[in-house]
């Protein structure tokens, strides 16, 4: 199971795009945060729920793609002339990725789990969150958490570096004192 730390971008999928169906690999979202989204049903209701969030996601650079247990949601005719859809709905007609991101059992009507993906593919947070638009709320908040806090690690790693570079190399004292220990021992 996928746990927060773990490296979760290493599937390639089946998924609706834009009323067509194609294969993903995750390697093409390397780069920019991802929502991964498991829910047990994707009906008219839930998918206007996340063709708004998807929206929302797309603005602040996230890419949402939304797996539903149901595995022929991705072959639907409802689905496969959708119109515009703000994010992405992945098949996963084995249930590989279910059995990879947890147990289905945590899954019941009107809840979804989701796991936030950073740029470089690690899992950052996962949470059970209900499908309305006071739970999907909660992810925008926590994506922009997460940016904020990424955006703020690396300016503070970068001020470290050229600082540390502006004063050049700084002397080892565990090295010095090896060298001393060296050179008493080879006088002796």
């Amino acid at each position: 199971m996928i746990r927060i730390g773990d490296k979760a971008l290493t599937f390639r999928f089946p998924a609706v795009v834009d009323g067509e169906v194609f294969y993903v690999d995750t390697e093409k979202l390397l780069g920019q945060w991802v929502v991964l989204s498991f829910v047990p049903v994707l009906g008219e209701s839930e998918r206007a729920i996340w063709n708004r969030q998807g929206k929302q996601l797309i603005a602040l650079g996230a890419a949402l793609l939304v797996v539903p247990s149901e595995a022929r949601a991705v072959h639907q005719a409802r689905f496969l002339r959708a119109g515009q859809m703000y994010f992405t709905m992945v098949g996963d007609p084995l249930e590989r990725l279910q059995r990879l991101y947890g147990d289905r059992t945590a899954q019941s009507m009107g809840r979804g789990r989701t796991f936030l993906i950073d740029p470089e593919g690690f899992v950052r947070f996962h949470l059970l969150h209900t499908v309305s638009e006071r739970g999907m709320t909660l992810l925008i908040e926590l994506l922009q958490a997460h940016q904020a806090s990424e955006t703020q690690y690396r300016s503070a790693s970068a001020g470290r570096l050229r600082q540390a570079q502006a004063c050049g190399p700084r002397p080892s004292t565990t090295s010095g004192k090896i060298r001393a220990m060296r050179r008493d021992v080879s006088v002796s």
